[in-house]
């Protein structure tokens, strides 16, 4: 299904917001990189009337008190969003990331597969206890039978990415339903969970997002093929 311009430009707006504040509050981040972070904010998302007095404050204060107001105002925005007008247009994302990502599915024939691929589409909502490094090698030793004193930093290293992936795709299996043909299965995303993500705001933002990225992708692969 397709959503009309108000409502992605209303969600997409707030999926924006989102991954400013994500990327604010990440340890990874400069301290030049959080400060356009705050500005590139400001210009986009705080209105005209309000725009000079917030960033004469902005420049006025340090930056690890206009890196906690930045994320206070997104944290209002969010809200207000979500008590006026997100239960009005949710039932329509819902529908439109369930056709998406069922989409993406349609070709998998294998539960392993199908995992594989739901695993990196709900890989940013999906919650999840991360394997700790030891827990990762105990486990690669115990699969494979080699011992981890003869890994170098860069296989533990892999070791730790493989654990973390399986980890993810055995918490999206969770979200798959299986339809058994004659040959072969089927598989398609769980609509009642997908419903359940969307009950919180900022996971319903964020699951638009790659919904709207998958819908694009899907056209692109379309487009190649027909040239």
């Amino acid at each position: 299904m397709a959503l009309d311009d108000t409502i992605q430009k209303e969600i997409g707006k707030i999926g924006q917001v989102l991954a400013l504040e994500q990327r604010m509050q990440s340890s990874e981040v400069s301290d030049l990189e959080r400060a356009n972070l705050i500005e590139t904010y400001i210009q986009n998302f705080v209105p005209d009337t309000d725009k000079p007095a917030v960033l004469a404050s902005y420049y006025d204060r340090p930056l690890h008190i206009s890196t906690r107001e930045t994320i206070n105002s997104i944290g209002a925005k969010v809200n207000e969003f979500k008590d006026n007008r997100y239960n009005d247009i949710k039932e329509q994302l819902i529908q439109y990331a369930i056709t998406q990502i069922n989409a993406t599915l349609k070709d998998t024939t294998q539960k392993g597969e199908a995992a594989e691929v739901l695993s990196q589409v709900l890989r940013s909502v999906l919650q999840i206890q991360e394997p700790s490094l030891q827990q990762a090698v105990q486990g690669f030793s115990q699969r494979s039978g080699y011992s981890s004193r003869y890994l170098t930093q860069e296989a533990t290293q892999t070791v730790m990415n493989q654990s973390i992936g399986m980890a993810y795709r055995s918490a999206a299996s969770e979200y798959l339903n299986e339809i058994k043909g004659q040959n072969s299965s089927k598989y398609t995303v769980n609509a009642e969970k997908v419903e359940k993500l969307f009950e919180d705001v900022k996971q319903g933002a964020t699951l638009y997002q790659v919904a709207k990225q998958l819908e694009e992708r899907t056209k692109e692969i379309a487009k190649q093929k027909k040239a």
